[in-house]
């Protein structure tokens, strides 16, 4: 699965992996032959450095013991979902997802996406959580996202949001427990109590914008329950410095630590 959008070559002592993506490791400028030059580089470089090196997604590793592509749940669930371009690109964000899901399985309360755009990482949670994810009752996982389209997208904006309600809804309807909600969140969500009433075991922001997430994890923390998790896809990415500061300071009145990742995720558990 993973060969489909990686190099994968296996060091000499066959223990070893050097994973790393010949499209958009770097700029996307970069000329293509400069751009395999590169990876080939790091690959000669990582022969001689010890452990797994990685190099996709803004990171670039070395010296790791990279336990998650050994996961076959995790394999086998985004071999499910069937990944359309570029989406394995952030298969260890989505590691990071599945596990934070697992911590929050037992907790009270729904799974919310906020920002599903084509369901990739939210369909590979729910296959990952498996006949756990309702195994203390009805459980549904509800999916935001305003569906933008070429002609509402922003200028410049790197996504494709060409088919991507129709992906999201093919990719949902793999589960009965998967509900899409689609508009501005702020309607759907803030102002909808059918949704924001229900308690939160699990939540994931990509909204990609500061000033409307700000406002949802207001009511978000109003919901969550003992032990759930919420995960932040921005919060550390470079474009998102904003991000990085308003939760920061949000959190830290709150006296809840957040967890900065290298991925560029922030995760937090309610106590």
């Amino acid at each position: 699965m993973l060969e489909d959008d990686f190099i994968i070559q296996r060091k000499p002592d066959k223990k070893r992996s050097i994973l790393a993506r010949v499209q958009n490791t770097w700029r996307k400028d970069l000329p293509g032959k400069l751009n395999q030059k590169l990876i080939q580089m790091i690959g000669l470089l990582s022969m001689k450095l010890g452990g797994d090196t990685y190099a996709s997604d803004g990171m670039l590793l070395w010296g790791r013991e990279i336990g998650w592509i050994e996961d076959h749940i995790l394999i086998k669930s985004i071999s499910k979902v069937k990944p359309v371009k570029n989406e394995l690109r952030i298969c260890w964000r989505t590691h990071v997802l599945c596990w934070a899901a697992k911590q929050a399985i037992n907790s009270e309360g729904d799974f919310f996406e906020f920002g599903c755009f084509k369901g990739f990482s939210a369909a590979v949670v729910r296959h990952y959580c498996g006949s756990e994810f309702n195994k203390q009752g009805s459980r549904n996982y509800f999916w935001f996202d305003l569906f933008q389209t070429s002609d509402t997208q922003k200028i410049g904006n790197p996504l494709d949001f060409c088919d991507a309600e129709s992906i999201a809804i093919s990719r949902a309807s793999l589960f009965e427990d998967i509900k899409i909600i689609k508009g501005d969140i702020r309607e759907t969500y803030l102002n909808n109590n059918l949704y924001s009433d229900k308690k939160i075991a699990f939540a994931h922001f990509d909204l990609n914008n500061i000033d409307v997430e700000i406002q949802i994890i207001d009511y978000v923390m109003q919901r969550v329950t003992s032990g759930s998790v919420i995960v932040f896809d921005d919060f550390a990415m470079s474009p998102f410095s904003k991000q990085n500061r308003e939760y920061y300071k949000f959190f830290r009145k709150l006296s809840i630590p957040i967890l900065e990742l290298p991925t560029g995720q922030g995760v937090v558990i309610i106590p």
